[in-house]
């Protein structure tokens, strides 16, 4: 069946090219065809330029300081310069010297039975995002919730180490007083360990209420020992 129709169309089609005027009354959908590709045609007609030519072709990378053009020939973005590390030395706060050895081992924040139980297994698993910032009544309590599914009480070896938090922990201004409505009662339910390094948003100063860089990120996340921070306390967790 199928071979027989094929034969007919070639059929066909060699007589279109012996007797084209014979033929003419299959034109019309050749014509009906071209105007359904009409409404594609403005994209092949530049209209505005050297402007407009710029506007259309993306950028190659993320960032736009992220290019190979020379510091003489960028334009000077206002408030930020020709390049991040302007941006960096006028507005960003020194990166603190550390209080400790800054190696972090498995054992350090697990123990050493569960890290064998991990390395018997022969792999490791573990969360990690960012950006979380918002309350147990948010996407992020969901996503939040649907980590904790992943843990096994009777397979902890499987379970994910810990939750490695990339930053971003908290948003604007009073934060100590955010951890608690906007960490730990998203996490209440979390039962692993979860260490983060800060983001921009942790180390941003406002001169009434957060005056000092990384002040609540520090008091939540790099305390000596085990302790629930005086902000948070009427929570159960403990980072």
């Amino acid at each position: 069946m199928k071979k027989a129709v094929f034969k007919k169309s070639t059929s066909k089609k060699s007589t279109l090219g012996k007797k084209s005027p014979a033929k003419k009354s299959s034109t019309p959908a050749k014509k009906t065809s071209t105007k359904r590709s009409s409404p594609v045609a403005p994209v092949k007609q530049p209209t505005g330029g050297k402007t407009a030519a710029r506007a259309a072709q993306p950028l190659r990378f993320a960032h736009p300081f992220f290019t190979p053009t020379p510091l003489s020939q960028r334009r000077v973005v206002p408030g930020v310069g020709n390049r991040l590390l302007d941006y960096i030395q006028g507005n960003l706060e020194p990166i603190p010297a550390p209080t400790r050895t800054p190696l972090f081992t498995l054992v350090d924040i697990i123990g050493q039975p569960g890290a064998q139980q991990i390395q018997a297994s022969g792999s490791i698993r573990f969360h990690t995002c960012g950006d979380t910032g918002r309350g147990a009544n948010s996407p992020q309590g969901v996503v939040a919730e649907a980590m904790t599914t992943d843990y096994d009480t009777a397979h902890p070896e499987t379970s994910p180490a810990f939750f490695f938090h990339l930053g971003d922990v908290i948003y604007g201004i009073n934060k100590d007083q955010q951890y608690r409505p906007e960490f730990y009662e998203p996490y209440v339910h979390y039962p692993g360990k979860i260490v983060g390094i800060a983001g921009n948003h942790d180390g941003e100063v406002f001169s009434t209420t957060d005056p000092a860089t990384l002040r609540a990120f520090l008091a939540n996340f790099c305390a000596p020992a085990q302790v629930v921070p005086p902000s948070p306390a009427r929570s159960s967790a403990k980072r």
